[in-house]
């Protein structure tokens, strides 16, 4: 730009300031574009971080949920959740809490004196979706 600048002083200072102006609204319009595009990609960046973060989420919930599921299917204590309850009687029953849904077992004694699982109920947002009885 300083060359072009330079030869255009000599020619004529109209033109050279002319030119100058010229420079100065391209870079101007061509930096105000460049910040414009980079916010732009941060937004894009943004929603692809919280997507990517929503969907590990998921998956994650998923794979605890269903490895529980499948784990009252086997009658089989599931892993990943809190004790919330726990009745002793003639029937032991323990009520697990996890993240959305409840599995309910139910122990009985058997001729040995030992607790075996009697039934395993789970629920998926109060929804019963698993029933199993022996």
């Amino acid at each position: 730009m300083d060359l072009i600048y330079r030869i255009c002083c000599l020619f004529n200072v109209s033109t050279a300031h002319r030119i100058r102006k010229a420079f100065e609204y391209f870079k101007s319009s061509h930096l105000e574009n460049n910040r414009n595009h980079m916010k732009i990609g941060k937004d894009k960046t943004m929603k692809k971080k919280i997507y990517i973060g929503t969907l590990v989420v998921v998956i994650l919930w998923g794979i605890m949920f269903f490895t529980d599921y499948s784990r009252s299917l086997n009658f089989q204590n599931p892993v990943f959740v809190v004790e919330k309850e726990h009745k002793s009687n003639n029937e032991n029953t323990v009520v697990y809490q996890g993240l959305g849904y409840s599995v309910q077992v139910r122990k009985q004694k058997d001729v040995d004196n030992r607790l075996k699982v009697n039934s395993i109920e789970m629920e998926l947002f109060g929804i019963v979706i698993h029933a199993t009885l022996t």
